[in-house]
């Protein structure tokens, strides 16, 4: 088993540095298929996979094979979370290397932060249900993200879960106080209202219920329950929070799922 573990995260870096170069070519005849997926399907390698590991190729292309196989397949996938203008300012090669996923993430949360990003990386959350349930659940979710204007399902869920926590309707108000703000950028530039005073204290504004916004889900994340509602029971939950508290969630590379679908 340990010789197969070190095959497959060896053959997955194999994917993600010739696959970028392959698909960088473009000369998928040359090869003998019409085109990459033909290729792919003709290798018998996984959707997901595929496309999953050459997009952690074309993120890392400056990285040399050799990088790229010392690295756990976890922290390559962390290392595409990092900001980009921040990725030459430290030795992040070096730290995923050797660093636990959970102390990487921990890394880049932090550096985000000095640099004024509230960003997190992202990841997945899977659990089975009843079959009958699964619409129910979807449908949901779908309707708290369309009421809250929130960016994902996911944001969703982490606001609901808060609710569990007595602190829903004011994370659910922050949001949208925020997409408001938003909204009046758009309107004022839309009718080519240039007033710098004026945008200087909308940004104001959304800075504060930003910061009221990440405390509160801090908060709730760390167990800090209401001790009326819930009695004086300990609570542990993890310190990481699933994405930044601002409207929209940067793009995220195709991840692997355990079906086998793309996210």
């Amino acid at each position: 088993m340990r010789k197969a573990a070190r095959a497959y995260k060896t053959s997955l870096a194999i994917i993600a540095y010739y696959g970028w170069r392959l698909k960088l070519a473009d000369r998928w005849r040359d090869l003998g298929a019409e085109n990459e997926d033909e290729y792919r399907r003709k290798l018998d390698i996984p959707r997901a996979t595929w496309y999953k590991w050459t997009n952690i190729g074309k993120v890392h292309h400056d990285l040399s094979l050799a990088d790229l196989q010392a690295i756990p397949t976890t922290n390559l996938e962390l290392l595409q979370e990092v900001a980009p203008e921040q990725r030459a300012e430290f030795p992040w090669v070096e730290e995923a290397k050797t660093l636990r996923p959970e102390l990487l993430v921990g890394l880049i949360k932090e550096r985000h932060r000095e640099n004024g990003n509230t960003y997190e990386p992202m990841t997945y959350f899977r659990e089975r249900v009843v079959y009958s349930a699964k619409k129910f659940i979807e449908e949901a979710l779908e309707g708290y993200k369309e009421r809250y204007g929130l960016g994902s399902r996911g944001r969703a869920l982490e606001l609901m879960i808060a609710d569990n926590h007595d602190r829903m309707s004011a994370l659910g108000i922050i949001n949208k106080a925020l997409n408001l703000f938003e909204e009046i950028q758009m309107l004022l530039k839309e009718k080519g209202i240039l007033d710098l005073e004026l945008l200087e204290y909308i940004d104001m504004g959304r800075r504060e219920i930003d910061e009221a916004y990440t405390s509160a889900i801090e908060a709730a994340l760390m167990g800090k329950r209401n001790p009326h509602r819930y009695g004086n029971r300990p609570t542990h939950y993890p310190e990481e929070r699933s994405g930044a508290s601002g409207l929209q969630e940067p793009p995220m590379a195709p991840m692997e799922d355990p079906s086998g679908d793309m996210s």
